[in-house]
């Protein structure tokens, strides 16, 4: 097969085949209301995609707010883990330096000594109570405060890590359930197409055999418009001026013509059909991908002496391909090719 219908979100077309001579009251009052239908079902399913896109956008937003999230908070649990560390080494310090004070005198000596001096050494005592009594404590104090802030940091970062899952997934639902959804639409939307081609078909053949019949009617009467040489029959004055019946005789007892092969299709009709096939197959786009306006496979495309692909050649050549095609294998190497009217 030289051609498979596609369906997407950006090629989703209306069958709009416009015919080239008038159609009667009825047929084209059906004609307008199922292209209206399909019409509006389209514009529905534009609108879906739209708001497709849109959903999109935010959920991919959602997501990398998700992982700016969870990158904060594995930066605030390193911190955390630092902190701590810290404050292990800072208790252990401080212990290494109690234990060695009681041992060996460390700073109880020097505090004895303090204790013995003058008061020109008030000042240096002063000073080393109070490095001796908080220093330490302070850089243990620091370090809690440190490590209850990143705690805080922590927890805030956990809650805007919930909240951004949450948000993930209510925009997953939305995008679900919307294309649920244009699942629907779009299964109306191929039943309307399908019911506006089987109009315009019906309306193609009727108009073929009326073209048929008029073809027929107007050899017919060409036929009847000849001049005869045929003998006045014996008995009848050679003088007598035919009247009607003499110029009638001669056609009613000729010989039938012969039987008249039925005329190939119009190029109005080739091309309406056409017309019609690429609506159905591409929405009448050049460069669908998958083989062009026409849908041809590759290996068609090329059997055909073309390089390539269909969609990479020009309109010109594409439709000089399908009506090569056309000469060679028919309508059937066209699938759609019966809802536009062709077996």
């Amino acid at each position: 097969m030289a051609a498979r219908p596609r369906t997407t979100i950006g090629a989703i077309v209306v069958v709009l085949v416009a015919l080239s001579v008038g159609v009667g009251p009825v047929a084209a009052g059906q004609v307008d209301d199922k292209r209206s239908e399909a019409a509006a079902i389209a514009s529905k399913l534009e609108e879906q995609a739209r708001a497709i896109v849109a959903l999109d956008k935010e959920h991919r937003k959602a997501r990398d707010e998700l992982q700016t999230a969870d990158a904060a908070v594995a930066r605030a649990e390193a911190d955390l883990a630092s902190a701590s560390r810290r404050q292990d080494e800072a208790r252990r310090l401080l212990a290494a330096h109690a234990q060695a004070a009681y041992v060996g005198g460390g700073s109880v000596n020097l505090l004895g000594r303090m204790a013995r001096a003058t008061i020109l050494d008030a000042g240096a005592r002063r000073t080393y109570l109070r490095v001796i009594a908080g220093e330490d404590r302070q850089a243990i104090g620091r370090l809690q405060v440190a490590r209850e802030d990143l705690q805080d940091r922590q927890r805030s970062l956990m809650q805007a890590r919930k909240l951004a899952a949450q948000q993930t997934d209510a925009v997953v639902a939305d995008l679900a359930g919307l294309e649920k959804a244009m699942t629907g639409q779009r299964a109306l939307l191929a039943s309307a197409n399908g019911e506006l081609a089987t109009l315009i078909a019906a309306e193609q053949r009727r108009r073929d055999v009326e073209a048929a019949a008029s073809r027929q009617a107007t050899a017919a009467a060409a036929a009847l418009a000849a001049p005869a040489a045929v003998a006045p029959p014996a008995g009848r004055a050679a003088s007598a001026a035919p009247g009607p019946a003499a110029t009638v005789a001669p056609a009613q007892t000729a010989a039938p013509a012969p039987a008249r092969a039925a005329p190939p299709a119009s190029s109005d009709s080739v091309d309406a059909t056409f017309a019609c096939i690429r609506q159905l197959e591409s929405g009448n786009n050049y460069k669908s991908p998958g083989g062009g306006a026409y849908q041809f496979l590759d290996s068609t495309w090329q059997s055909l002496g073309y390089s390539g692909s269909a969609q990479d050649h020009p309109p010109a050549v594409q439709d000089k391909a399908a009506r090569e095609l056309l000469a060679r294998s028919g309508w059937s190497q066209w699938s759609t090719a019966p809802l536009c009217g062709r077996v």
